[in-house]
């Protein structure tokens, strides 16, 4: 139950906390399988109120997330339920921040010890789905707590094709979880999908007992069950190690181990050495070759490297014997060591000579155990043959099988990659920022896109929008036109100052597609571009940056390239890198 030698743990946290939890199990020294199913969702139409509220609650880093996504402020005191939640509020901006570094009775407790409840409300920010009772417990106490629905969690609906593999090969050594949501959604998909007798091979790990409570439900039976001492990551990793390093627990009457199918019966004894010999030969590798084969096929082994591996060498053990019996040299009819040559004189009176020479001859096998042997021989032969054969076709099916999940698995990440790219793309052309997005997307991303997400994450903090750019062209547009009457007045100073007067009160200028290289006539054909979404025929309009009096317009422009920019690198993102 282990890939090139280290333990296998399956993971069920929501995606993003699966691949950060992954990357700390393989630098751990366990191979990891990811399997999120829980898909953290924001809910856009949120809206936060902090009047009149003291402090914020997080009972989970999915809440930070999200609050920092909805772009709410961070100036309040954040009260978290464990040391994760608190390093991601730090992260997300808030400065005064406190770890419960427990569960939600024990954020609960902190509470209670830093505040009183008349010092104002507390509001919890939180999801569709909640752990525990925090608003009831602590407003026996007389506290306020508000709650605002920040995202929701939807359940997965299957499990991944590498988890349901893993499984069903039997090489997952433990399952990790972290709610029980989790884990009544992992035992409800593993029954659907038909694979609840595979629990019995692995060991459940989780943060609480009551995660394990409910991963034990629905005739699932596990090999152990482990809870970590404390509700923290670092305590579920050692609860993990621990379980990992113990024995096999002895098989009980409800959970006998299978036992191998009982070998054909032996042949009936043939008289003679030789004959109980290539008996006993054909019983065993019959026996061990039968053992191996359906093994194999019982329990689904057969397109397995292992199986393959077996049958190999069961079947080349047999030639050495086969071609180690047919060496043998044939009977010899000569007299025995010691006995007097045909037609010598025996004494009379002494039998003992003969005697011997009889035994010897009734010892020796008849002609037709010879012949009984050589048909076993054959026999042997044709059924060697015959497991070739089946071994050549079981390994055309295991080839057959592994290049299945390799697509299988490639598929699965490429269309867990384009949906990432959809929720990056989402938030950075809505002008919000997308850290979150942008990592995400480039855990699954391909190598070839390393230089279009080295070329985002400058402008993770968010982008300024097309509409927003449009909005605020016209003042930038008066300006350009402004400084460029001013320019050409420069060398007649009561000009220059009666325009500079006139415009505090009236901006004057052309519009539509004008011609010419004027001031006036480039930033009307700028606006009539950007009032058909036109943001690359705009800048057209306005380059090259030459003259002085295009100088109110260069952060427009900055802005605009920026967006321009975006928009190119995450087009070919969503085209595959």
């Amino acid at each position: 139950m282990t890939r090139a030698g280290r333990k296998t743990v399956l993971v069920t946290r929501p995606r993003g906390e699966a691949e950060a939890f992954a990357t700390t199990l393989e630098r751990r020294g366990y191979a990891a399988i990811a399997a999120p199913l829980l898909e953290i969702v924001l809910d856009e139409s949120a809206r936060v109120d902090l009047g009149g509220v003291r402090a914020v609650l997080f009972t989970s880093a999915n809440g930070v997330r999200a609050w920092a996504r909805v772009g709410a402020p961070h100036e309040s005191e954040a009260f978290c339920v464990g040391d994760a939640t608190a390093q991601a509020a730090r992260e997300a901006g808030f400065q005064s921040v406190h770890s419960a570094g427990g569960d939600v009775a024990a954020l609960a407790d902190l509470v209670r010890a830093k505040l009183s409840p008349a010092e104002g409300a507390l509001l919890h920010a939180a999801g569709s789905a909640v752990a525990g009772d925090l608003a009831g417990d602590l407003g026996k106490d007389g506290y306020e707590v508000r709650r605002v629905q920040l995202y929701r969690q939807d359940v997965a609906t299957s499990l991944p094709f590498a988890a349901v593999q893993a499984l069903r090969d039997g090489t997952i050594d433990a399952v990790t979880f972290f709610s029980p949501r989790t884990a009544e959604t992992f035992v409800r998909l593993v029954k659907r999908a038909d694979l609840l007798d595979a629990l019995r091979a692995t060991r459940a790990v989780g943060l609480s007992q009551a995660a394990l409570d409910v991963a034990a439900e629905e005739g699932a039976r596990w090999k152990s069950a482990v809870a970590a001492a404390e509700p923290t990551e670092a305590a579920l990793l050692d609860a993990l190690d621990e379980t990992l390093r113990m024995p096999d627990p002895a098989p009980t009457a409800a959970d006998p181990k299978p036992s191998p199918p009982k070998p054909p019966a032996a042949p009936a004894k043939r008289s003679g050495s030789l004959g109980a010999f290539a008996t006993a030969l054909v019983v065993a590798v019959l026996a061990a070759l039968g053992w191996t084969y359906w093994q194999s096929a019982l329990t689904g082994g057969a397109a397995t490297d292992p199986g393959v591996r077996a049958l190999e060498a069961r079947l080349a053990q047999l030639d050495r014997r086969l071609a180690s019996v047919e060496s043998r040299p044939a009977p010899s009819l000569a007299p025995p060591p010691g006995a007097p040559p045909p037609g010598a004189p025996s004494p009379g009176a002494d039998t003992t000579a003969l005697e011997a020479r009889l035994a010897a001859l009734e010892a020796r096998p008849a002609p037709a155990d010879i012949a009984g042997l050589a048909a076993e021989i054959a026999r042997l032969t044709d059924e060697n043959r015959r497991l070739a054969d089946t071994l050549a076709s079981l390994r055309g099916e295991a080839q057959t099988i592994r290049e299945g999940g390799e697509r299988d698995r490639a598929e699965t990440r490429r269309a867990e990659f384009l949906l990432a790219v959809g929720q990056l793309r989402e938030a950075a052309l809505a002008g919000r920022g997308f850290a979150e997005e942008l990592r995400v997307a480039r855990a699954l991303a391909p190598d070839t896109a390393a230089a279009l997400f080295a070329q985002l994450a400058g402008q993770q903090a968010g982008v300024e929008t097309r509409a927003s750019l449009a909005r605020r062209f016209g003042p930038v547009a008066n300006d350009v036109v402004g400084a460029a009457r001013l320019e050409a007045a420069a060398d007649t100073p009561w000009l220059a100052e009666a325009l500079e007067r006139a415009q505090r009160y009236l901006s004057i200028r052309r519009v539509g597609e004008v011609q010419g290289d004027s001031a006036a006539a480039r930033v009307a054909r700028a606006e009539a571009r950007l009032a058909v979404d036109d943001l690359a025929g705009a800048l057209a309009a306005l380059d090259p940056p030459g003259p002085a009096w295009l100088a109110p317009a260069q952060e427009w422009m900055t802005a605009a390239r920026g967006r321009l920019a975006l928009e190119a690198a995450l087009a070919r993102l969503a085209a595959g890198g």
